[in-house]
């Protein structure tokens, strides 16, 4: 079957990153834990709160639910 999004497209470089990743993970986890550590930190602008919240003010236009 064809791909017309090409959605495989970057498969080769998402294994590659994904191997490099599992290394660091199994066998330097403090180099992986503080490379997450900062890609946390960085990820300011994609946070998945700011995302909703854009997505309430552009389409949705719904009222903030009062929490007690």
């Amino acid at each position: 079957m064809a791909d017309p999004y090409f959605v495989l497209k970057d498969m080769p470089g998402y294994v590659r990153a994904q191997r490099l990743v599992s290394y660091d993970y199994s066998k330097q986890k403090k180099l992986w834990l503080k490379k997450a550590v900062i890609n946390t930190a960085k990820s300011g602008v994609f946070a998945s709160d700011r995302t909703i919240k854009e997505y309430n003010e552009r389409i949705w236009h719904l009222k903030p639910l009062e929490l007690l």
